[in-house]
């Protein structure tokens, strides 16, 4: 689709449809950023509840962080491949199927591939939000709906710690992974009713697994070496390897991009 053509087709919609196509977008990201932060706040009881350290129990921020920055660069294929629409389903479904997984979980490892799965959503739901808003509003108002959108961002950054130190307090710490479940709701009905469905037309794009995979290796590697570098040593034999494996890979990614 060229430019112009956008333009025409963001400007034969109403504008009430382009808020509610606004708002949808809001409660996904917003259901996505209060799960990033309300974790936090309750670290030090899931530490109590499964015996385990600090640098053991960040793992739940962590494989958050990771697993939504490398899911973003399947945001563009992913969409191709399912379309809006479906796209956003399957993402908010995965997202609600990881918080109920973390609830219910008898380990901490459990509790870390539920972040991962609700990572992996939020990864893929951002972006996608963010090009829906743009196909819907004209190149003028693209600005006014980004920062509205960006306002609901906001409001969870902070209201994410203040409602998981209230719910960790009066129902306990796995109760702040239900917290977001009814957002999710919220998104899957206004995404029925308003994301634009349908798959883009033409051929499928291409897709670089292995450098997608290099990246993903050099990302966990990374990050697991400097959150372990403290409690492990930095120059141990475990940290060293990872931070090696992590160099190496980034430099394969970079030379398989050139």
């Amino acid at each position: 689709m060229t430019s112009a053509s956008a333009e025409r087709e963001a400007g034969a919609v109403s504008a009430t449809y382009r808020w509610l196509v606004t708002i949808t977008g809001m409660t996904a990201a917003f259901t996505m950023v209060l799960s990033g932060t309300i974790v936090n706040v309750a670290v030090p009881n899931v530490m109590g509840a499964f015996g385990v350290g600090q640098d053991e129990a960040q793992f739940l921020a962590t494989a958050y962080i990771a697993t939504m920055t490398a899911s973003q660069l399947l945001n563009a294929w992913f969409v191709a491949v399912f379309g809006q629409r479906l796209a956003f389903f399957l993402v908010l479904i995965l997202f609600a199927a990881g918080g109920l997984l973390c609830a219910y979980s008898p380990t901490l490892d459990f509790i870390i591939f539920g972040r991962i799965m609700q990572g992996f959503s939020a990864g893929i739901v951002q972006p996608l939000v963010m090009v829906t808003i743009f196909q819907v509003f004209p190149s003028h108002r693209r600005g006014t709906a980004m920062g509205i959108y960006s306002m609901g961002l906001v409001l969870a950054l902070g209201l994410g710690p203040v409602v998981g130190g209230l719910t960790t307090d009066a129902f306990g710490w796995r109760y702040i992974f239900f917290v977001p479940l009814p957002f999710v709701a919220a998104a899957l009905l206004l995404g029925a009713l308003f994301l634009p469905g349908g798959r883009p037309g033409g051929v499928r794009p291409a897709f670089d697994w292995t450098g997608y995979a290099l990246l993903c290796t050099a990302i966990y590697c990374l990050m697991t070496a400097i959150a372990n570098g403290q409690r492990d040593g930095w120059g141990s034999d475990s940290i060293l390897m990872l931070f090696t494996v992590g160099i190496i890979s980034a430099a394969g990614f970079l030379h398989s991009q050139r």
